[in-house]
């Protein structure tokens, strides 16, 4: 997009402008933007925890809130109540595998993406 301005003495400027599309994806290192610090702060928790875990066994829900909410309150990401886990927007839920648990968020449009996975033995 070109501007053209006039200004006194005869002379004309213009100023040439360009936009740049800018995508946000969501994921561990990409959360949207309006969501990310109380995205961050899940991860965060979730990873700490994950470092501090020693049992072998699958993650249950209990052990996963207890352990993301050792330091503070995780809210859920849209609506700031507490974190639940059933697929709705903002919330999380354990998906069990046959050698991990995996623990998935969910976006405003309610599709999942995986935030980490906890291996465990049989």
């Amino acid at each position: 997009m070109v501007i053209l301005l006039a200004t006194g003495g005869g002379y004309l400027r213009y100023a040439t402008i360009h936009t740049t599309p800018v995508t946000y994806e969501y994921g561990i290192s990409h959360s949207p933007w309006k969501y990310e610090a109380p995205l961050y702060r899940l991860e965060t928790s979730l990873h700490d925890f994950a470092g501090d875990r020693t049992n072998t066994s699958p993650l249950t829900e209990e052990e996963c809130l207890a352990g993301i909410t050792n330091d503070f309150s995780v809210r859920n990401t849209f609506t700031g109540q507490p974190l639940q886990f059933e697929a709705t927007p903002g919330n999380i839920t354990l998906q069990k595998t046959t050698n991990r648990v995996e623990v998935y968020w969910y976006d405003i449009q309610g599709a999942a993406h995986e935030l980490m996975a906890f291996p465990y033995q049989n």
